[in-house]
């Protein structure tokens, strides 16, 4: 009876010792993971500020649990919503450089037809062409919004993208006759399901981009590779390298990194890529921009129907 009373209470002491191990792991378990969630709630609260804006930079951390991978979420959330809010910071700075020019024009023009009515035809052709300027930039900007209003409607044929690029060729050398443009690609057709018509207004916008910043007398490359799944249209020009922070920005809409913008007759407002990338982006397929050993290449992928 001894023994069995001494075995009883050793068994009594080894269990409440166990039971009080696994309690305090359990208690020191749960005690890590609510600071770590206190410490993430608290990283979070720094970077948005009271008005909901992202006011600064989230923390890293090298963690591998599920929290980590939680707080990596986080991170690259408030990593593109930084630059989506700078982006609509700068927005205002951006419509507003490009009105401003216009307005001036017709101002001036009024006022100088205040004071001079004997030439008012020639501020009355100034005043035209400011007035005709706002209404390209108003036209400009409409394009993208109602581009996103069509494209979910928008029919989807099959039909050959090398032939199309065979098609287009000379029609874009006719219109940059002083561009030497190459076609580089499989001679075999290449299948798609997607938009003709799409597929020439993204084209127009690469190849109006490339023109523009390419070096004189330097060729500007369309090329076509036919991969297993998916084809690679390219446009590549030699010229202007992109800057290393504008891989992310490029294709949103009111980015633009022309110089001297006011100068030009034609407004750039930034919406051509933008356009790109909806287009591209209804045809399931990706697009990127990379700098080149000479210049900038444009990668469009594009997912094949039938070889």
């Amino acid at each position: 009876l001894g023994l069995q009373n001494k075995a009883v209470v050793t068994l009594l002491n080894t269990t409440m010792l166990v039971f009080v191990i696994v309690v305090a792991i359990l208690f020191g378990f749960a005690s890590r993971l609510s600071f770590r969630i206190k410490r993430l709630n608290r990283d979070v609260s720094s970077v948005v500020s009271g008005d909901g804006r992202v006011s600064g930079q989230f923390s890293q951390r090298v963690e591998y649990d599920e929290l980590g991978e939680l707080r990596l979420g986080f991170e690259q959330l408030f990593d593109r919503l930084g630059s989506y809010t700078h982006y609509l910071e700068a927005l205002a700075s951006r419509l507003a450089h490009e009105l401003r020019t216009p307005i001036a024009v017709i101002r001036t023009s009024l006022e100088h037809l205040e004071q001079s009515p004997q030439d008012k035809q020639i501020y009355i052709d100034r005043a035209r062409t400011g007035s005709e300027r706002l209404n390209n930039i108003v036209a400009r900007m409409s394009e993208a919004s109602r581009l996103e209003q069509t494209v979910n409607n928008v029919n989807l044929t099959v039909f050959d993208l090398k032939l199309l690029l065979n098609d287009l060729l000379p029609i874009y050398k006719d219109l940059y006759p002083t561009v030497n443009l190459e076609l580089d690609g499989d001679s075999n057709s290449v299948m798609i399901k997607g938009s003709q018509e799409l597929i020439v207004q993204m084209l127009d916008k690469l190849i109006s981009n490339a023109v523009d910043f390419h070096t004189e007398g330097s060729p500007i490359v369309l090329g076509l590779q036919a991969k297993t799944n998916y084809c690679q249209l390219t446009v590549r020009n030699s010229g202007i390298k992109l800057p290393d922070d504008m891989a992310l920005q490029l294709f949103q809409p009111m980015v633009s990194i022309r110089q001297s913008m006011e100068q030009s007759e034609n407004p750039h407002l930034g919406l051509g890529l933008y356009i790109v990338k909806l287009i591209v982006d209804t045809h399931a397929g990706k697009v990127s921009a990379t700098n080149w050993q000479q210049g900038v290449e444009f990668c469009i992928e594009l997912p094949i129907t039938e070889a």
